[in-house]
């Protein structure tokens, strides 16, 4: 019996996330196949954890200590890194975004799309021969599934994201009761995309490439950074996920909401709508400048499944 419409945009039941892997498997279908992406003794043309030696880079918080090359080190009077061509493994770990803004849109919830389009990559990078785990954005911090090939790694993976889901979909609450990106008394201050990505990068465990199914909501003063620090240790990129109005304005007209100050009327005319619009389209361009930047891929999560896939794959963060 199918949900009703209601149900199957504001829920994530772990049978829809399961389902969707024929979805995935079989946009694979006809997909030529990547060098080095299901494990055996051959070389892969990505940088991983293999027995041939590749580059040096400077030192970055999250490298494994194993890999310092410190003659190079004393010789350069700084931390440097032995990178390697990856032979047999190629981790995936697909993050997702489930704070408390991610509960919000005009026709369904945007975490639900998050949702979707982490248990998309996981069956697809599951399909593809990669070790592959989940990692959850939230309110208390992060959430992890136990990383592992096939089946086993992208199922786990789908029950911690539904778990997650309606945890924190309970704890969310209406948009009023959101923390200021401050904190309610100066004292506290909500959990900010920059902070957890850095949280992301010293967990410990190879997690390998990262892909982030996220609406950039809250960055934080340090995002960029952030980015470029996790972009330096592992291949990242971003689906970014839009509400239709982060797009396009309303049309004109007058319109009722109801905020922190109780019911209010607005009124859209064709001036304040072109503003509207003008103001959406350089966010974007920002939040797209930032991104190229910090050398971080960012797909809008409209995109045709196969150009995302296409483009992942390019950047060589799945097979």
């Amino acid at each position: 019996m199918s949900l009703p419409l209601a149900d199957r945009e504001t829920t994530l039941p772990l049978a829809r996330l399961v389902a969707r892997r024929h979805r995935a498997l079989g946009e694979r279908l006809g997909e030529p196949l990547a060098r080095g992406a299901r494990p055996g003794p051959f070389p892969g043309s990505r940088r991983g954890h293999g027995m041939d030696f590749d580059d040096l880079r400077p030192y970055v918080a999250g490298d494994d200590a194993r890999h310092i090359d410190w003659r190079t080190s004393a010789r350069r009077n700084a931390v440097h890194t032995r990178l390697y061509r990856e032979e047999k493994d190629h981790p995936v770990t697909v993050v997702v975004d489930l704070r408390a803004t991610m509960f919000t849109g005009s026709s369904r919830l945007r975490a639900v799309c998050a949702g979707e389009t982490a248990a998309d990559l996981l069956w697809r990078a599951a399909s593809g021969g990669h070790r592959t785990g989940l990692v959850t954005l939230r309110e208390r911090g992060l959430g992890f599934s136990r990383p592992a090939h096939g089946t086993r790694g992208a199922l786990d993976g789908c029950r911690v994201l539904a778990e997650a889901f309606n945890e924190a979909r309970r704890q969310a609450g209406p948009p009023a009761s959101y923390p200021p990106p401050g904190g309610t008394d100066g004292s506290l201050s909500a959990p900010t995309l920059d902070r957890m990505l850095d949280e992301l990068l010293h967990a410990s465990g190879r997690q390998g490439a990262s892909i982030l199914a996220s609406g950039l909501d809250d960055p934080g003063d340090a995002l960029q950074a952030a980015l470029r620090r996790h972009a330096l240790a592992r291949a990242l990129a971003i689906v970014q996920i839009r509400d239709p109005l982060e797009r396009d304005s309303l049309p004109v007209g007058r319109y009722r909401y109801r905020g922190q100050a109780g019911p209010t009327t607005v009124t859209l005319d064709r001036r304040s709508r072109q503003r509207v619009s003008d103001s959406l389209a350089l966010i974007q361009s920002r939040k797209q400048q930032l991104c190229d930047e910090a050398g971080v891929l960012l797909i809008d999560a409209d995109t045709a499944p196969a150009e995302i896939i296409g483009r992942l794959r390019e950047r060589g963060l799945l097979a």
